[in-house]
């Protein structure tokens, strides 16, 4: 089966905050993982958009609130167990709650939330247009990623709506957060490809028991800074958890094509020259794997991570075609391997 894609446009050459929210939204409401946003409105010069997202509507945390925060050309979200409509700020279920434990700040701030308009050098710049643009899996029902494109720089993301396994993650008791981004890294032969779930944790999330006595931003995965810990896409980012899966070099004059710099889960990639009983090699497009460690969800079959050999110039939006009119993909983000015959990672949406 193949995605279904939109693009949405924001005003060229000056957008505004309002212009990124409004396309964003849309975005997300074409998803189908809302009709409208929670909440709405404007905070001093910030814009802000409440997404409300349900899990599990029996358990008392059974729905996490994304606080979108558009702030000139960028934008950020944090998490909370519940929204004050009143006082248009984070809050705890039912509309109290602790500083900490329910929410980070009193108050609506960047410094107090994960950018998502990252990259490792800067932000977005708002005199360049950010186009967003969505895939949407008609394998598996709810599951959709949002790309947001500014010059060079490329941010896809999604929400992934599948209850965490009660075993792991008791909702009655922590607050789920599963706002996850395709992550591609590249190492010296070998490549990986994951999908980060960047913490934007409280003490009250299901990744927030060693946070007793923190009161640092930081700690809690949220900063404004170009290059903070947690945000998407730089270096420090790579630390932090998420499922990982790995593509072996295929280097003969190098005996490190299987050591990977990061735990990952190996990808089952064949060459005949490692293996002889492969009379070609086998690389196909990967998909199915797990998304998480906590929940049961999987890639849908309309995606896939693909390790590429044979070229390291490719772009977002390219094509990748696996069997011409059958089977063809759309690159949505690619990391480069530095010399042909290592593997270049590849996340993509299939549209034929």
């Amino acid at each position: 089966m193949a995605v279904v894609t939109e693009s949405y446009t924001t005003a060229g050459g000056n957008y505004t905050a309002a212009n990124l929210a409004t396309a964003v939204g849309d975005a997300l409401i074409d998803t189908g993982i809302m009709t409208g946003w929670h909440d709405s409105g404007t905070s001093g010069s910030l814009e802000y958009r409440v997404l409300e997202v349900t899990y599990d509507a029996s358990k008392t945390y059974g729905k996490t609130y994304y606080i979108f925060l558009f702030s000139g050309a960028d934008m950020f979200y944090t998490i909370s167990s519940g929204w004050n409509g009143t006082s248009n700020i984070p809050a705890g279920v039912g509309g109290a709650g602790t500083q900490y434990v329910d929410w980070f700040s009193t108050t609506l701030s960047t410094a107090n939330a994960c950018r998502i308009t990252a990259s490792t050098t800067a932000g977005f710049n708002n005199l360049q247009s950010a186009p967003v643009k969505r895939f949407t899996s008609t394998d598996r029902a709810n599951f959709s990623v949002i790309q947001i494109t500014n010059g060079t720089t490329n941010v896809p993301f999604f929400i992934e709506r599948t209850a965490p396994n009660s075993t792991l993650v008791d909702l009655d008791k922590v607050l789920y957060s599963s706002i996850m981004f395709p992550r591609l890294i590249t190492y010296s032969l070998t490549a990986a490809a994951g999908f980060q779930a960047f913490p934007a944790r409280l003490r009250r999330s299901h990744l927030g028991a060693g946070l007793r006595g923190s009161t640092a931003p930081t700690d809690y995965g949220m900063s404004a800074t170009m290059l903070a810990p947690w945000e998407p896409f730089t270096d420090a980012a790579n630390l932090y958890g998420g499922r990982f899966y790995g593509a072996p070099g295929n280097d003969s004059s190098n005996t490190n094509n299987s050591r990977f710099e990061r735990m990952v889960d190996i990808l089952p990639i064949a060459f005949a020259n490692t293996n002889p009983s492969y009379a070609t090699d086998l690389r196909p497009p990967f998909t199915g794997m797990l998304l998480d460690s906590f929940s049961s969800a999987t890639l849908p079959a309309d995606f896939a991570i693909i390790p590429v050999y044979t070229s390291n110039t490719m772009q977002p939006g390219e094509q990748i075609v696996i069997t011409a009119g059958v089977e063809v993909y759309d690159i949505i983000s690619v990391v480069n391997a530095g010399t042909l015959g290592r593997p270049s990672m590849v996340f993509a949406a299939r549209t034929t």
